[in-house]
């Protein structure tokens, strides 16, 4: 695909490609009625068929939909000479991960402690596979991991590295390899995605749970345990403040159960 053939106008200025994801190309771009750099998702209607490009427009629509602290917020959206395009945040990935624990009284953290950190464990946590109704009745519902593979997956990329995702039952072991239809580095905007009937995310119970009491999403393989983790309380140091404390403790009993 040569998206230089798209004539961004005088609006757009293109500063160059910064991702491929499936079959669009995402371009950082200066929009110059803001003064401000974007991110502009961009797909030829030639490339791909038309159920594409209406699952394309449909994620378009609904982002556009959501007001969510850690949903990139799209701007606007158009076809121009076969090209279909919208125009988004550009998500600033130059923070480290590893930063927040030294800069803060105390953060949250899912997953493995890393070394050198001082924390205190809080609960387990465990994931769910979970859509909304409404995008599984178009999709179909799976019955094995490997039926994943061609559904619409959202993904979380605040680690290191693109992990598959594991599911295990009764020493069974399947790994699927997650091409994104989707992507973000919170959770909670994952879980709104999927709400919202972007595709299937796979997301810790605590942002989950609630959504399945509610009807608003349905638990997707209840037999296949997926990934399992533990919840921890950072703090920069052994002897945190008092009122670093009072939280902790508030902290702790509110999600022992969960441990």
């Amino acid at each position: 695909m040569d998206e230089a053939e798209l004539d961004l106008g005088e609006r757009y200025a293109d500063l160059g490609s910064i991702g491929v994801g499936g079959m669009a190309v995402v371009h950082r771009v200066h929009d110059r009625e803001l003064d401000r750099v974007l991110a502009m998702k961009i797909v030829r209607a030639a490339d791909l068929s038309d159920a594409w490009i209406d699952r394309f427009l449909a994620e378009a629509r609904v982002l556009a939909e959501i007001r969510h602290p850690h949903v990139l917020r799209v701007y606007r959206s158009g076809t121009e000479a076969g090209w279909h395009w919208f125009v988004m945040d550009l998500a600033d990935r130059s923070r480290k991960r590893e930063q927040p624990p030294l800069l803060y009284d105390l953060t949250l953290r899912g997953g493995t402690l890393d070394t050198g950190l001082v924390g205190r464990r809080l609960c387990a946590i465990t994931s769910r596979l979970a859509a909304s109704p409404g995008y599984l009745d178009a999709h179909g519902r799976p019955t094995h991991p490997r039926e994943l593979v061609g559904h619409r997956l959202l993904r979380y990329t605040a680690t290191p590295s693109v992990r598959p995702w594991t599911f295990t039952r009764d020493g069974e072991v399947a790994e699927i390899d997650v091409d994104a239809a989707y992507s973000a580095d919170s959770g909670e905007a994952l879980v709104a995605a999927a709400v919202a009937g972007l595709g299937v995310a796979n997301e810790p119970d605590f942002l989950v749970d609630a959504h399945l009491a509610s009807g608003a999403l349905e638990l997707l393989l209840p037999d296949w345990k997926g990934f399992s983790a533990h919840f921890w309380a950072l703090t920069p140091s052994r002897f945190p403040s008092a009122a670093t404390r009072a939280i902790l403790d508030a902290l702790d009993e509110n999600l022992r159960s969960n441990r």
